[in-house]
């Protein structure tokens, strides 16, 4: 059968030109078509950029979607008796937003093929986003039999000469998995804003996260000092306090508790009332996850002090956002560093920074780190209040 080439209409933007040559008649608005092709007639079809995701997010860059339901990828592939499972192969003319704003809806088995040119700029002006680029997430099916055989066909059929890892233990135990399963050459990269994985001083990730609390917290100690309040900060940390322990230091709170240390709460609720007594105005309590909810804590407070008590959960707002300096620089030196000892032909290790000097590990360890970092600071804190 002949190869057929099909014209897939995915909606037009509407831009000022400038957009499109830089400086170019400013102000000046034009409509610009947004097309895809598919190929059939071979083994698989093949399809020729995806297009953008929705109007909505071309509006957040500054430019107008022209996007209806008859123009959505699904919608144009079923006037071809397709959906998006039936994509074999996406080829990518380039990737920006308007060509590569769908390819997450594809299956993980559909392969992506991009140019090597486009390769090269791939992660152009990525380094101030936080999250994922990948989008890549949690697969806890990994562990099962079931799960483990798609993971060995996609490694079969891409042909990868190694990974770099980027996570923190869950991470690692897949990337011990890969290697020791699959034969998969594998470097691990330390990235968890709890900073509990042994062979790094730093995991990247936990600056950011840190400042992101700390400016928090400064912003609710002006409302907690004008109102006289107690504030109840609930931060991230599920099983190991460091992160709460350093955003208390940090921002001088009263009170911070920690999944490692025992506390008693009218011990705690007495230390609150002397503090007024001795003339403070304002009380900050930061309390890890894995301590207690801020919920219950505030509850329990209100019990014992007769004083306007309220709770704030800064929840996954420390996840994201643009990461600090140190965070980019620090992912810039592990990054280099794994990707040499691939390229040298070492795996199977974990690359961190310990007195400021990059260090390798076996990824083949504990992943449990110990609690001496947080008892430190947990006794600082007792030493500054």
């Amino acid at each position: 059968m002949a190869l057929q080439i099909h014209l897939l209409d995915y909606g037009d933007i509407e831009l000022e030109t400038s957009f499109l040559v830089l400086g170019h008649e400013c102000g000046r608005v034009r409509r610009v078509p947004v097309y895809g092709f598919l190929i059939t007639g071979g083994e698989y079809p093949v399809l020729v950029d995806t297009g953008y995701r929705d109007n909505a997010i071309m509006e957040s860059l500054g430019m107008r979607g022209l996007q209806f339901h008859d123009n959505r990828v699904e919608n144009q592939l079923a006037r071809h008796g397709l959906r998006l499972g039936d994509i074999r192969y996406i080829l990518h003319t380039h990737l920006h937003i308007d060509h590569a704003g769908q390819d997450d809806r594809f299956p993980m088995n559909t392969t992506v093929v991009l140019n090597r040119r486009e390769m090269e700029f791939s992660v152009s002006g990525i380094i101030s986003r936080g999250g994922t680029i990948l989008r890549t997430f949690r697969y806890p099916e990994f562990a099962t039999p079931e799960g483990t055989k798609p993971v060995a066909q996609t490694l079969k059929r891409m042909k990868l000469d190694g990974m770099i890892i980027i996570g923190g233990d869950g991470s690692f135990r897949g990337a011990q998995k890969l290697e020791a399963k699959f034969g998969l050459p594998v470097i691990g990269i330390p990235a968890t804003i709890d900073n509990d994985i042994p062979g790094t001083d730093v995991s990247i990730g936990f600056d950011t996260a840190l400042n992101i609390a700390i400016d928090a917290v400064d912003k609710v100690r002006d409302t907690a000092t004008s109102h006289g309040r107690i504030f109840v900060i609930e931060v991230m940390g599920r099983e190991y306090g460091l992160l709460a322990a350093q955003v208390a230091i940090a921002t001088g709170a009263e009170e911070v508790l920690l999944p490692e240390i025992p506390y008693n709460l009218d011990d705690l609720a007495r230390r609150i009332t002397q503090g007024y007594d001795r003339g403070k105005q304002h009380a900050i309590i930061i309390v890890a996850e894995g301590a207690g909810k801020a919920s219950y804590v505030t509850f329990e407070i209100k019990e014992r002090i007769q004083r306007g008590v309220r709770m704030v959960v800064l929840g996954h707002i420390q996840r994201g956002g643009s990461p600090s300096g140190y965070d980019r620089i620090l992912a810039s030196r592990l990054g280099h560093h794994a990707t040499q000892l691939l390229l040298d032909g070492q795996h199977g290790l974990m690359v961190g920074l310990v007195a400021n000097k990059i260090k390798t590990s076996t990824l083949e360890k504990n992943t449990k780190i110990s609690a001496r970092a947080v008892l430190r600071d947990s006794r600082l804190m007792e030493a500054l209040v």
